[in-house]
């Protein structure tokens, strides 16, 4: 083909000649020429095939059309390849059973997946494969979702399984933006990522029987996790890849449990919220943070078999939903428990920088460490009925070891370990009550009451530096048994 500017100056120049010699066939000519270069200059806009001409082509072995070919395997399976689909790919309007391969093609406008009752659809989406919007999609009662992404989903994958028998399987070598998955009223649901998950992955189950899963394996990369359950529902989650944020929940009568056993670049939150929620996780990987929360009758166990890592520094953290900011403290393993019938329990048999704790409103709080806490293993409890118990047992090594009751909350502190600085309680108020037992190796001990408040000391260890016993204010009282080895008292 000529350039442009060549046949412009053709044009030009036969209409000079044109002029010139009066005759008008050469003028005709000339312009004949220019709008010829002009039109092959011009880009052509490739064809696209909707997904109504597919189906309709699927019945007849072969069919191309626009770039685009539908083929029929021997074992059924259709492959769909080439070209672009105009318009929602809609697989309701295929009913039954199928097996479908897309590959070396862009879809316009998403992908939905609604199998209605007996219905069976099975997809993969190939490596060059690109989904531009979602992908919509559920499996009702008796029937099954199954889809494997290898490609490139640019916005949200939107999934549930609801029903008895409803199964729906989702798995991700690929991207895509969001993950939402859902199993309801008995169905099960189960999503696995091998690769990337640039936003966030969301899986909820609720009512009885019904069960999600959520595996992020070795090399899979995903932003943020949350994971809800309720009305006897149970959520599973498995983090062998790298995760910035994970937060695992149990709502009323729903249980969660997790296991990271990646990396959390950020930290780990689990939390059960009302009565029969029960929520687990272990941390046997890598977290900057660790914290468990229960509420309202709620029950967390919280397990580090691995590393909580950090310096103490403090991290802002910024919801991304609302924009809040609040400030946490990096390397900390932090149980708490609020209201009545909640309780959290915090075992560690690996490292963290420090452990702060909590229980109020009648809530429940233990802690056990059997590993290394590098700084301070400390907490409060306050309100009529709450407790809060720590325990460093013989394996365990913690930086110091102290706590605090007040207003009829009660609270127990017990080294068999190695306290390097102080083992010490505090309780505060009428009805307060603190215990201090020292049965290994502490660098001091301290026990105080307060206005009405009552501490009970004993040490049956090593207490390294002073053993101070105290109490202050009408009604309080100070009580020490000392069995062991201390350099004052």
């Amino acid at each position: 083909m000529l350039p442009l500017r060549f046949i412009i100056a053709i044009g030009i120049y036969n209409r000079r000649l044109d002029r010139g010699a009066g005759g008008k066939h050469m003028f005709k000519k000339a312009v004949a020429i220019t709008l010829s270069g002009i039109i092959l200059l011009t880009p052509m806009t490739a064809s696209a095939i909707t997904w109504e001409e597919i189906v309709s082509g699927m019945g007849s072995g072969t069919y191309e059309k626009d770039g685009t070919r539908v083929e029929q395997g021997e074992n059924g399976q259709y492959t769909v390849s080439g070209g672009k689909i105009d318009g929602t790919v809609d697989l309701g309007k295929l009913m039954g059973k199928f097996d479908l391969f897309f590959k070396n093609l862009q879809m316009e406008s998403g992908m939905t997946i609604f199998a209605g009752v007996g219905t069976s659809y099975k997809v993969q989406l190939d490596s060059d494969v690109v989904v531009n919007g979602s992908i919509e999609g559920s499996a009702a009662e008796n029937s099954i979702v199954d889809l494997t992404n290898n490609g490139e989903i640019t916005d949200t994958v939107n999934l549930s399984a609801g029903g008895e028998n409803a199964k729906l399987a989702f798995k991700n070598v690929g991207s895509v933006k969001n993950l939402n998955v859902e199993a309801t009223d008995g169905g099960q649901a189960e999503a696995v990522n091998k690769g990337e998950v640039t936003e966030t992955a969301w899986i909820g189950t609720d009512g009885e029987n019904s069960l999600g899963k959520l595996t992020n394996e070795e090399g899979g990369t995903i932003n943020q996790i949350y994971t809800d359950s309720s009305n006897g529902s149970t959520t599973e989650l498995l983090n062998q890849g790298e995760v910035e944020y994970i937060s695992a929940n149990a709502g009323k009568k729903g249980t969660t449990t997790g296991t990271n056993e990646g990396t959390v670049n950020e930290h780990i939150r689990v939390g059960a919220d009302g009565e029969g929620a029960q929520a687990d996780m272990t941390n046997s990987g890598e977290a900057n943070r660790f914290y468990g929360s229960s509420s309202n009758g709620g029950k967390t166990d919280m397990i580090n078999e691995g590393k909580v890592i950090g310096d103490g520094s403090t991290v802002t953290v910024t919801d991304p939903n609302n924009g809040n900011s609040w400030e946490e403290t990096s390397g900390e393993l932090n149980g708490w428990s609020e209201g009545k019938g909640s309780t959290t329990t915090v075992i560690n048999h690996g490292s963290a920088n420090s452990s702060g704790n909590g229980s109020t409103d009648g809530g429940y709080t233990r802690v056990s460490n059997l590993g290394t806490i590098e700084t301070y293993m400390s907490g409060g409890t306050s309100g009529s009925g709450s407790q809060l118990e720590f325990e460093n047992s013989d394996t365990g090594k913690v930086g110091a070891l102290y706590g605090n009751s007040e207003d009829g909350a009660s609270i127990i502190v017990t080294n068999e370990g190695k306290v390097g600085d102080v083992i010490g309680v505090g309780a505060d108020g009428k009805g307060s009550s603190a215990t201090v037992s020292n049965n290994g190796t502490a660098g001091s001990m301290d026990a105080t009451g307060s206005n009405g408040g009552e501490v009970t000391a004993a040490n049956s260890g090593v207490v390294e530096g002073k053993i101070n016993v105290g109490a202050g204010g009408e009604g309080s009282k100070a009580e020490l048994t000392n069995s062991g080895e201390a350099n004052r008292i």
